[in-house]
């Protein structure tokens, strides 16, 4: 790939594909970028073979678990760095498989989305990791070795870690709502299967499968195509999501609008789960 910015000729890459959120590229006349997020690095023997990584927060609950296929980023042959090699296999994705000697992972200091409705647009509800202490346990054939890494504001910024603190706590609050309704979906849908092979048949099946369609698109969009999508009306959880993004383009603390729009979603939500079951009820 050729870039080209403002009529000026860029850099010449090689596109490698993303890894854990980072794209990487192989610049055939530049030196990279330093990457966005927490390094990690860790040495390995040539005798390792199952090998996971762990991201705890301060009170030691899991944020994200990384499996031997997905925290290989970079392999060294020395301690000082010199002479790695970036490997991308088959299918382009980038990521690399455990190598002995020296590893390095990239932790994009996001948290997991929620879950997604089979068959909808994720929720695209992914929060950032505040300022704190980050403890990492690596374990490697059943034996566990823990290092903490500390996520620092800025010094050059204004707001404080109280700021980033409530920040990051709506941020949670708005991942929790996503998360509350697409259960609430997925169990909508297991209750119409039940209820189809109980033997509930007729009107009163045709009754509870469109109140169940409702209550789905209701909350999420529910065209097969973007064009669809996109001229649907909007919906529920796509309204939670520009929150979301708005705390992701911004620091500090939230805004009271922000807290307001979040309260009225919810509210609206919780009434169109509440006037499922209540239908779901009946049968």
């Amino acid at each position: 790939n050729y870039f080209v910015q403002n009529q000026r000729p860029g850099h010449t890459f090689i596109e490698l594909g993303v890894v854990n959120g980072e794209r990487k590229r192989l610049y055939l006349e530049a030196g990279d970028a330093r990457p966005d997020g927490a390094i990690i690095y860790y040495l390995l023997s040539d005798e390792a073979n199952d090998v996971s990584l762990e991201i705890l927060d301060a009170e030691g609950n899991l944020i994200k678990q990384f499996g031997e296929e997905e925290i290989g980023a970079q392999s060294f042959e020395t301690i000082d760095g010199l002479g790695y090699g970036r490997v991308s296999p088959a299918g382009g994705s980038g990521a690399v498989s455990i190598a002995q000697g020296l590893n390095r992972f990239v932790w994009n200091m996001t948290y997991t989305d929620a879950t997604r409705v089979p068959g909808r647009p994720p929720a695209g509800i992914v929060p950032m990791a505040k300022p704190g202490m980050y403890p990492v346990p690596l374990t490697v054939d059943g034996e566990s070795q823990t290092q903490d890494f500390e996520l620092k504001i800025n010094p050059n910024e204004k707001w404080t870690q109280a700021d980033s603190d409530a920040r990051f706590e709506l941020w949670m609050r708005v991942r929790e709502v996503a998360e509350t309704a697409n259960q609430a979906i997925i169990a909508s849908r297991a209750t119409v299967e039940e209820l189809e092979e109980s033997g509930i048949s007729g009107d009163a099946l045709e009754r509870v499968k469109q109140a169940q369609a409702n209550f789905e698109q209701s909350i999420v969009p529910v065209g097969l195509t973007l064009v669809q999508i996109a001229n649907e009306p909007a919906k529920l959880l796509p309204k939670l999501a520009t929150v979301s993004h708005m705390l992701y383009s911004s620091e500090g603390r939230p805004p009271n609008s922000a807290y307001m729009v979040v309260d009225t979603l919810e509210g609206e939500i919780e009434a169109e789960i509440a006037a499922w079951r209540m239908v779901a009820a009946e049968f």
